[in-house]
């Protein structure tokens, strides 16, 4: 028979049975009210808590019937639940990653988590680019005819794309610091190694090799960055951390222009193989797990009781701690499956979408913009000048447009980017004053740039923990698709004899078309959290 229903806080005694606490372990939770007995003025925030738990009579129970009735009080904020284990009765504070995370103020874990990611994306940033600076010296050492570097360029782009659709996706189940780690391992041996190169084939095998650890870091350096950032700044936080790429792949200009002509093209690979291996132990001593992930896989693990202490030093030293994530676990199915259940199929395709649109524009300007300007008569060295003016931009446009877009909304400042990128991309086809055709590239930068990191952002927030590196993976992979396909078809308009101003105007279509899908994104996210928000139980607060 059931209990009587209590009032909210007080505290029910009731006749011969109690519900059990999947969540906490407790075995004294009221059906009616939700509500652990061992702390009657609190409620049971487990997101695992089951009402109609099996009912455990009282007489067969009287030690965890007396525990119940202790009077005990709150800890840190949150619930204390006792089990019965050899040691007698245990103090246990249960608490979610979100009390831990969105605090006024950023921790001191918070803001190692975002350095050692930067760092992370800023090593694959300077290996990725850096082979593009010395391409012009290795093919002159090795006597290559023009255009023999495709290929190389072609497979490391290839291994980046396997990575992120294959390698990226494992860290949902295995977590994201074991991954990061190991891919910084492998980019690491791996590019030192390209320095060893005596033929062509060899060195593709080695790009294709240190590839595949660069798709696999870059998905997961993000993911965990987003689920160390508060809810109220983590646009803006994990755009900062994606900074580090363009910040490294300058910096990658900046070392080959220096280390090539003085030591040769080996040394360049040999710096940046040496800086990754020497991040790799750091990365390994230093970085900490998702908060989210160990909510979900290990609450009570040795890893999740380290961290919540470092992020709580006030707590009681001797408490152990169950850590609760803010979200409900998904169903055991393939990751590629979830991204396309539970409503998220038109988000999925939205945001691929978003990001082949955006990679067409930003590696087609990247890789012909000189070739462009030059066409307008100027010279190589203003034609220089715009092209450093536009990574320039970019990486301000990401830091402003993350923060913008955590204060007013990240879609429609995403969405007015890309109208303004395809509005300059114009202005730059109409032969725009030598003076100006910096702040035009700068500005297109500014806007191209900063809403792709933005994109990035979105998509690590969008989805859950359980998915969320596969979510990645696969949005940065389509992108990879664009990236490609950008270069090559500007190349064919160009050999089909097609004025340069007609290619510009050409492509501000894409970025045109990236605004469309904006505006159509957020209503897509918002009908995916009310179905998940219908399908989720829902634990009353008193």
């Amino acid at each position: 028979m059931d209990a009587p229903t209590t009032r909210a806080g007080e505290k029910y005694v009731g006749q011969d049975y109690r519900n059990g606490c999947q969540g906490c372990k407790s075995i004294v939770v009221r059906k009616d009210t939700q509500r652990c007995l061992r702390l009657p003025h609190m409620t049971c925030r487990s997101t695992a808590c089951d009402p109609l738990e099996q009912r455990v009579p009282l007489m067969k129970h009287p030690i965890a019937f007396i525990h119940a009735m202790l009077p005990r009080g709150p800890s840190m904020g949150s619930n204390t639940a006792f089990q019965r284990n050899r040691g007698g009765p245990q103090v246990r504070t249960t608490i979610r990653a979100s009390e831990l995370l969105d605090t006024p103020r950023l921790s001191r874990l918070q803001y190692l988590v975002f350095a050692l990611c930067a760092l992370s994306v800023f090593a694959d940033g300077y290996d990725t680019q850096a082979i593009s600076y010395i391409a012009p010296t290795l093919s002159v050492a090795w006597h290559l005819p023009p255009g023999a570097m495709g290929p190389v360029f072609a497979v490391t782009l290839l291994g980046s794309a396997l990575g992120s659709l294959f390698l990226a996706p494992l860290a949902d189940r295995w977590g994201r610091k074991r991954i990061i780690v190991h891919a910084a391992f492998v980019v690491g041996v791996f590019t030192a190694a390209c320095s060893l190169a005596t033929t062509l084939g060899v060195l593709e095998v080695l790009r294709f090799c240190a590839g595949l650890g660069l798709g696999a870091a870059i998905p997961n350096a993000i993911a965990l960055a987003t689920e160390y950032a508060p809810s109220r700044r983590r646009i803006g936080l994990v755009t900062l951390t994606f900074c580090g790429y363009p910040v490294g792949a300058a910096f990658g200009a900046f070392v080959a222009t220096q280390l090539s002509p003085r030591f040769g093209w080996p040394s360049v690979f040999q710096f940046g193989g040496a800086a990754t291996l020497l991040l790799w132990p750091i990365l390994q001593r230093y970085l900490p797990e998702s908060l989210t992930f160990l909510g979900l896989h290990d609450p009570v693990g040795r890893e999740a009781q380290s961290i919540i202490r470092r992020l709580r030093p006030d707590g009681v030293a001797a408490a152990e701690y169950r850590l609760l994530a803010d979200e409900q676990p998904v169903a055991e199915r393939r990751s590629l499956a979830l991204l396309f259940s539970e409503g998220r199929s038109a988000v999925t395709v939205l945001l691929g979408a978003l990001a082949f649109l955006t990679l067409i524009d930003l590696y087609l300007l990247t890789s012909w913009l000189p070739t462009l300007i030059q066409g307008m008569g100027l010279t190589l060295a203003r034609a220089s000048a715009a092209t450093a003016t536009f990574q320039l931009g970019g990486i301000l446009g990401a830091i402003t447009l993350g923060w913008l877009g955590d204060r007013l909304g990240v879609f429609y400042v995403v969405a007015i980017a890309y109208v303004l990128g395809a509005a300059l991309i114009c202005g730059l086809a109409v032969h725009p004053a030598p003076l100006l055709l910096p702040l035009t590239t700068f500005g297109a930068g500014f806007m191209l740039i900063g809403a792709q990191t933005c994109n990035n952002g979105i998509v690590a927030s969008v989805y859950p923990t359980a998915v969320r590196a596969t979510a990645i993976g696969v949005n940065l992979t389509i992108g990879r698709i664009g990236s490609i396909v950008g270069p090559f078809l500007t190349g064919l308009l160009l050999a089909d004899n097609f004025s340069v101003q007609t290619v510009l105007l050409l492509a501000s279509l894409p970025a045109l078309a990236a605004a469309a899908g904006m505006c159509l994104l957020k209503p897509a996210v918002g009908r995916a959290q009310a179905y998940l928000a219908s399908r989720t139980p829902v634990i009353e607060e008193p």
